[in-house]
């Protein structure tokens, strides 16, 4: 769902095992639809539904990048045009969560190394994007091609780019000086196209329904005499005459008063002309042209290409006019370089001749000529340089003729096969084209054009006045929708992955939607035999640098690759690097870094690799990471690299390698990634192994519980636990215990799912063998047992955390977990104050690391909550909330996402805290039905917050009836609540007897004390309010925040007032006085409300 942080366990694949093409990106990649407008307030649109962005900044940071056109903006001038030039000191870290948020959205599915939309250059970022998708790149291309084309051609282009203005371009971000040209330039080109499709529609006939438009134009831009007169001449054309002169003389006033200059003699002179009504003014015939392209017509089959069409439009239009030119066509095979022209041809109408240079050899000498004109002279075909000459120059004499009665298309097609002679002949073709009215058409192989006699002669074309360069790359996932439907007759689900494995190559595409469903991932032969064909031709240098990088991943280092190779320098085999790049099957996205062209280039080139031959390449690939300088960041890909070079055989370096690296993974927060690289490492655990399996095993079970994933992470951690007990390995058996308890430290699953997830048989085992433990790991096995003691209500968690408290000592790893432990075992109103000292202590002791700080934020956001320290507990949220975003961790998001519901429903605003809900259960996991019973429990909290507001609990009783038989039996008070709400009086006291039969120490105090107290003023019964009274007491001036910190339910004064009232004691008044200024610095409305009630009947 839009508007929701993002976790980067959404999708996720669990349980599968890294692949090698993980090696480098980690993460597979996602095809998406993308739609950027900049054209007015910044608006992000992904497979036809707008996104939150996530507030001003992220926008910004958005437009930012986008008014840069695809140029890298180092992060410095990016932080110092984000905040006006006065950066704050954390930019950079704010800056990264920006950028994290919005590749999220942009890249979903990558990972910031392998990000393809918002990508990093050097020190900077920048967004890329085909132009067409970005609103204000399209519009200003769509302008260029209008205003070079004829009358008809700008009335049929110049609307379309006219109709994507929605307002201020980049209006975020308008007022940044490096913006303010962008923008300028814009508003220039929209004041352009106004003008010129006025003109274009006036010399059609068109006039009064132009009035409106020129009007609003001319009342924006007063001074600009262009304006002025098409207005004028568009109210003389409707018959006002008057009102034409009118404008002419104010515009004459205004440059006069302001500019101190006369109008110009274009002015003067239709002044003059309307004066004696000039037969001119009138509508006129406009000058033959070429015809403008049809839309497609059904059956078409051609998509996409609207930029490239419209360009080959306006140079059609140009010919048209006598003004010959030339348009080149480049692009890999198969990416729709013929078609392209084809289609164009088509949807003109245009008289077009084609000449196909011939890849085979045999052909007669000048085919390409010889199939445009029909033939040659015999005596033309010498092959010497005069002869040549002479048969350019009479080619381009026919040609003119040709188009002597109406335009002519003459297309080339294949350039990168002509002969040399007919090349020369081109080359003259071109020096003549000039007052023609011939447009010739050229598509080329990308790679062909660094061959130097091709070079030159697309050089020649390039410097003809209106000539235009293509090249054609992949089409967008909407695109090859459209193509795909078309070929199957239906929808096209598989389309987003069919852009990604093809890269949007048109050829590609095709093969693969003829594919039967059944044939799986399989590479059809017609794309095998292109691929096989192209890498056939390449030198034995050029195929061994394309296999090496097919088995790097999707993205490689120059670097990486040479060391690889054996080459032992940045550029490897050079020449077979400048080779495969120039063949196009080998990309350069960044400076430095190359990869293969498409995902089906890359299978082709795997499968045809062999094996043996694969095992080595990664082997080589492990061995050049481990000795770089970059080896200390690149575990998860060294890790890929040795699993694959051990071909699923036991390797005890390729289960080394894994292990490291899913720890490395844990600590930064990627459990997904952790979770699958320990799977891999025990596949190659060798036999006698036992603890590297046991570690594995504890990794994977960490990563799995931290993931949600709560049943498969007690089958890894209890297999931990059997192989540490059969080696009687206590300390092994107590990091078991611990993975399974969470312990308080983290987000969502190590709190609020602990319960779910610990294994208490375990932990308690581990507990009576501490003293076997090194001190540290003691502490946490006494910690996290202390802490679901006091989280269940049961007796001993205090004393157990003062025991782990004493076991870390000055350890800077232990005390975060044992002050968890006493903060939960605390965790009532009547400590609130000292919980907030232990929190603040808790963050200064955290520093370097980022689970130990987050934990401490949340908590200290809870005890500042509670302690109505209203200003300072907004700020730590939001520490909390960017250290949450910053590092992407789905964990500390979710709870994040809790948090905020709770406070919404607190504040009275039921639907934003549904929709925050029900935004954190469609990211939770949904194989596991612990964790389901989790977030069930969390959702029915809000839902059931909500009903108690709005006194309609008893309709929910069967849920709530359910829960406390299967989840969790706290939620007697609920049901006892809902009776009471209905009258029940008789079933109210016996859901209260039930509960009362728990334990409810430690965090479970408060919630006794607080339900029991509503309960006793809805039943009016105040035998039960005195029981809880002492307790309310203690709670002092507090508001009720429970465990874990994701429910808040009001001032205590609110509840001891009301019990106050009900036993008829004093202070009531004063009680509920006090609640209400609370609600107040809160906006608990809700809670203002029912203390408005208790105050109106008891006082």
């Amino acid at each position: 769902m839009a508007g929701r942080p993002a976790r980067p366990h959404a999708g996720r694949r669990h349980g599968r095992a890294l692949t090698p093409q993980d090696a480098a990106d980690r993460l597979p990649s996602v095809a998406v639809d993308l739609r950027l407008d900049v054209l007015g307030p910044t608006r992000l649109i992904r497979d036809g539904t707008e996104l939150d962005l996530g507030g001003r900044r992220p926008a910004e940071v958005l437009a930012l990048l986008a008014a840069a056109e695809g140029r890298a903006v180092p992060a410095a001038a990016l932080a110092d045009r984000l905040w006006r030039g006065a950066p704050p000191a954390t930019a950079t870290t704010t800056l990264q969560g920006h950028v994290s948020r919005l590749r999220r959205l942009v890249d979903p599915g990558r990972t910031a190394r392998d990000a393809a939309v918002l990508v990093t250059r050097g020190d900077g970022y920048a967004l890329v994007l085909p132009r067409a998708a970005v609103d204000a790149h399209a519009f200003a291309d769509l302008v260029t091609a209008g205003t070079a084309g004829d009358d008809r051609e700008a009335a049929r282009v110049l609307p379309e780019a006219l109709a994507r203005w929605q307002d201020r371009p980049y209006a975020d971000v308008a007022d940044v000086d490096d913006v303010v040209p962008v923008v300028a330039r814009l508003e220039e080109l929209r004041r352009v196209a106004v003008e010129r499709l006025a003109e274009a529609r006036l010399a059609l006939g068109a006039g009064a329904e132009l009035v409106p438009d020129l009007t609003e134009a001319a009342a924006v831009a007063p001074l600009r005499e262009r304006t002025a007169g098409l207005l004028a001449r568009a109210l003389y054309r409707a018959g006002r005459q008057a009102d034409a002169l009118d404008v002419l003389r104010r515009t004459r006033e205004r440059i006069a008063d302001e500019l101190g200059l006369d109008p110009s003699a274009e002015l003067r002179d239709l002044e003059a002309a309307v004066l004696r009504q000039d037969p001119s003014l009138g509508a006129a015939t406009s000058a033959p042209a070429a015809p403008a392209p049809a839309p497609a017509a059904p059956g078409d089959g051609f998509v996409g290409r609207p930029a490239e069409l419209a360009a080959l439009a306006g140079a059609w239009s140009a010919a048209a006019a006598g003004r010959g030119t030339a348009v080149v066509v480049t692009g890999e095979p198969g990416i729709g370089k013929t078609r392209l022209v084809e289609a164009f041809a088509e949807r003109a109408g245009a008289a077009a001749r084609w000449g196909r240079c011939a890849e085979i050899g045999g052909a007669p000498p000048y085919w390409p000529w010889q199939q445009v004109l029909g033939g040659l002279p015999e005596a033309a075909l010498g092959t010497d340089t005069g002869a040549r000459f002479a048969l350019g120059l009479d080619t381009a004499r026919r040609l003119r003729a040709l188009a002597a009665d109406e335009p002519l298309l003459v297309v080339l097609d294949d350039l990168q096969w002509a002969d040399r002679d007919s090349l020369h002949v081109l080359e003259v073709v071109l020096s003549q084209l000039h007052g023609s009215r011939v447009l010739l058409a050229v598509t080329c192989r990308e790679e062909a054009t660094a061959d130097p006699v091709l070079g030159r002669v697309l050089g020649l074309a390039a410097r003809l006045a209106g000539a235009r360069r293509l090249r054609l790359g992949g089409l967008a996932a909407g695109e090859v929708a459209d193509l795909v439907g078309g070929l199957r007759g239906g929808p096209a689900e598989d389309a987003a992955a069919l852009t990604a494995r093809t890269g949007g190559n048109p050829f590609f595409v095709t093969e693969l939607a003829a594919l039967p469903a059944a044939s799986g991932e399989a590479v059809p032969a017609g794309v095998r035999d292109v691929v096989r064909l192209r890498v056939g031709a390449l030198t034995a240098g050029a195929q061994e640098v394309l296999a090496t990088a097919a088995v790097a991943g999707r993205e490689v280092s120059l670097a990486l690759l040479g060391a690889a190779l054996g080459g032992g320098h940045d550029g490897g085999d050079a020449g077979g690097v400048t080779e495969a790049l120039r063949t196009a099957l080998l990309l350069e996205p960044s400076p430095g870094r190359v990869r293969v062209a498409h995902d089906l280039v890359r299978e082709v080139l795997l499968a045809d690799l062999g094996p043996v031959a694969r095992a080595r390449a990664h082997g080589r690939l492990a061995d050049a990471l481990e000795a770089g300088a970059a080896a200390a960041t690149s575990a998860g890909a060294i890790a890929v690299h040795r699993s694959e070079a051990a071909a699923g055989g036991p390797d005890e370096a390729a289960a080394r390698a894994c292990l490291r690296a899913a720890t490395e993974a844990l600590d930064r927060a990627g459990v997904d990634e952790a979770a699958a690289l320990a799977a891999r490492g025990l596949a190659h655990v060798p036999a006698g192994s036992a603890a590297l399996a046991t570690d594995l095993h504890l990794v994977r079970g960490e990563g799995l519980r931290r993931l949600g994933l709560l049943e498969d992470s007690g089958a890894a951690l209890r297999t931990a636990a059997d192989l540490a007990r059969a080696a009687d390995d206590p300390a092994r058996l107590a990091r078991a215990a611990v993975a399974s308890a969470g312990g308080g430290l983290g987000g969502y699953w190590a709190s609020v799912g602990a319960p779910a997830a610990t294994d208490v048989a375990l932990l308690e085992e581990a507990a009576t063998r501490t003293g076997a433990l090194p001190p540290g790991l003691a502490s946490a096995v006494l910690a996290a047992l202390a802490v679901q003691r006091s989280s269940s209500g049961e007796a001993g968690g205090r004393e157990l955390a003062d025991r782990a408290l004493a076991a870390a000592g000055d350890s800077p790893a232990a005390r975060p977990r044992a002050r968890v432990a006493r903060f939960v075992a605390d965790w009532t109103p009547a400590h609130a104050h000292a919980r907030v000292e232990l929190a603040r202590t808790m963050l200064r002791e955290s520093a370097g690391v980022p689970a130990a700080e987050a934990t401490a934020l949340h908590l200290l956001r809870c005890a500042l909550t509670e302690t109505v320290q209203v200003e300072e507990a907004a700020a730590v949220g939001r520490r909390f909330t960017e250290l949450a975003t910053r590092r992407g961790d789905g964990d500390l998001l979710q709870l994040d996402a809790w948090w905020s519901a709770g406070l919404a429903l607190a504040r009275g605003d039921a639907d934003g805290a549904r929709r925050l809900a029900d935004a954190a259960v469609a990211d939770a996991p949904t194989s596991s039905p612990a964790a389901a019973d989790v977030t069930r429990m969390s959702r029915q909290t809000i839902e059931g917050i909500a009903a108690w507001h709005e006194h309609r609990m008893p309709g929910l009783v069967p849920e709530v009836v359910d829960l406390a038989a299967t989840v969790d039996p706290g939620w007697l008070a609920v049901l006892a609540q809902a009776h009471a709400q209905a009258g029940r009086h008789a079933q109210a006291h016996a859901a209260v007897e039930r509960w009362l039969t728990f334990p409810a120490h430690g965090a479970r105090e408060p919630v006794r004390a607080v339900l029991l107290a509503d309960v006793a003023l809805e039943l009016r019964d105040p035998a039960l309010a005195a029981t809880v009274l002492p307790a309310l007491r203690s709670y002092g001036d507090t508001v009720v925040v429970l465990w874990a910190g994701t429910t808040v339910l009001g001032p205590t004064a609110l509840y001891r007032g009301g019990v106050l009232g009900l036993t008829g004691q004093p202070g009531a008044e004063a009680e509920l006085r006090r609640a209400l200024e609370i609600c107040g610095l809160f906006g608990f409305a809700p809670f203002a409300a029912r203390a408005r009630a208790l105050l109106a009947e008891f006082c």
